[in-house]
């Protein structure tokens, strides 16, 4: 990480300078005097973190605990240490601290959470529905309602653009592209819509789509809302219209899995770990379900997860084998843990009436089912006309500390999982922000809206004109 480094010599200069802030602090006052969070920010004798702490009510279970320990273990004590003294431990090889180098470099990205407009990333004339970056970040795809799918190459620079690669015109479609995956080698992507066909490509100049038969036996007529490649990306999931769960193998070049899992839709799937054997799959019926690949013979879920009001938008993975999220249609993001599951599973989704909330006739966020099993809730956001999709924020750079959301209005909401406060609402789109997805291993953040835009989001680092240390700054 070549910027990482070039921005801790800067750091590491800027804290040599601050060592005779004691003899000379008007000079670094009037010199900075436009800039007080940028010297708040690197001022050794303040906290610049984001409070990340849990409240003491928040400790009344274990599975807050449990979290809490979770995030101080990865961060290796390193919770409320400021920018300034992390950067001149490291310099200075504290022996404290010359051992946890992964927890420095962690701890001092999530100093900088990407909640600053920086420029417009993509603009086209019809609505984005999917924006997302591969697993190493040095791709991101997006998928709009001109039937295309676009493959851009990234740079880690805020201000450098984006180069074009590949541009994949959709051979089968029906309304707009549902959903889009890159495999874990990069080497392919599929992409769905509202037809039994699912679109394969190879990411490699001249490659033309072909298509995966997702029709089955008597569903000629379903629509594909949500898919996922498997961890070896020998295999794609998907969720259709008719309620079923399919797995097809790549390789043999049919579907392996076909079951009726849900009473309605399913909008979004995603495999729970990287082992692969467990996956989860939330859908209209307003459930969310756990499922074991090798007992999909008895087509019954492991574990029923009940607590929306309406139906599932999305769902995703922390990729720890227990807790995952889902964002719905009741205006809400619950945080579920695999181990506490609704105990009466009888007909749950047939019983409950949906409200059809593209006529905004849905109900008030928090008015949740009797038998509640969810660990929280998350609320600020509007879920209106589109299937918004809400994720964890990177285990490298924030310790997934943060959950990250779009809304019909147009802004990107970031909520802190354990307190359930709303951290951060950006507001740049015209329309609603269907996608949004967080760079894997920078402090960078781009938003997918209706209005054709695909924005990117970075850190607050302030620039001073003329400054020898800072005039060339960028992320």
């Amino acid at each position: 990480m070549d910027w990482f480094r070039d921005r801790s010599a800067l750091a590491a200069d800027y804290l040599r300078q601050l060592d005779r802030y004691d003899e000379a602090p008007g000079f670094l006052r009037q010199m900075f005097s436009s800039q007080q969070d940028w010297l708040s920010r690197f001022d050794p004798d303040e906290d610049d973190m984001v409070d990340h702490g849990v409240t003491e009510e928040m400790f009344g279970t274990n599975r807050y605990q449990e979290l809490k320990n979770e995030i101080d273990h990865r961060g290796k004590g390193l919770a409320k240490q400021p920018t300034s003294k992390l950067v001149r431990e490291r310099e200075t090889g504290s022996a404290k601290y010359a051992q946890e180098t992964g927890a420095h470099r962690t701890q001092m990205l999530d100093n900088f959470l990407p909640t600053y407009f920086r420029r417009v990333a993509a603009r086209y004339r019809v609505r984005v529905y999917n924006g997302k970056f591969s697993n190493d970040g040095s791709l991101f795809i997006t998928a709009s309602f001109d039937k295309n799918i676009r493959v851009y190459e990234t740079n880690p620079h805020e201000d450098a653009e984006w180069n074009l690669v590949q541009r994949v015109p959709a051979p089968s479609f029906q309304w707009t592209i549902t959903d889009t995956d890159v495999s874990p080698d990069k080497r392919s992507l599929v992409f769905s819509s509202l037809t039994p066909e699912v679109n394969y490509v190879e990411l490699s100049e001249g490659s033309e789509a072909r298509t995966l038969d997702f029709t089955g036996l008597d569903n000629a007529g379903r629509g594909i809302y949500g898919l996922r490649y498997s961890n070896d990306g020998e295999e794609v999931i998907a969720g259709g219209s008719d309620g079923s769960i399919m797995v097809y193998n790549l390789h043999r070049d049919g579907l392996n899995v076909d079951i009726k899992g849900h009473y309605n839709d399913v909008n979004s799937v995603c495999f729970l770990d990287g082992i692969g054997d467990l996956l989860v799959s939330g859908s209209d019926d307003t459930l969310c379900k756990l499922w074991d690949r090798r007992e999909f013979s008895s087509e019954r879920p492991c574990a029923v997860f009940d607590g929306h009001a309406d139906g599932i938008t999305h769902v995703s993975p922390k990729g720890d084998g227990r807790y995952f999220i889902s964002n719905a249609k009741d205006h809400s993001i619950k945080l579920w843990d695999i181990r506490k599951c609704s105990s009466n599973t009888r007909d749950l989704g047939r019983r409950r009436r949906r409200s059809y909330y593209r006529y905004r006739s849905v109900v008030s966020p928090g008015l949740n089912p009797s038998n509640e099993v969810s660990v929280m809730t998350y609320t600020g956001h509007k879920v209106h006309d589109t299937l918004i999709r809400a994720n964890f924020s990177p285990l490298e750079t924030t310790l997934q500390k943060y959950i990250y959301t779009g809304s019909y209005e147009g802004t990107v909401y970031v909520y802190d999982v354990l307190t359930g406060k709303t951290v951060a609402e950006m507001a740049g789109h015209f329309q609603p922000v269907r996608d949004v997805s967080w760079h894997p291993n920078l402090p960078l953040l781009c938003s997918s809206g209706w209005d054709g835009m695909i924005l990117l989001w970075g850190p607050k680092i302030t620039r001073v004109p003329g400054d020898p240390i800072y005039s060339d700054f960028t992320l």
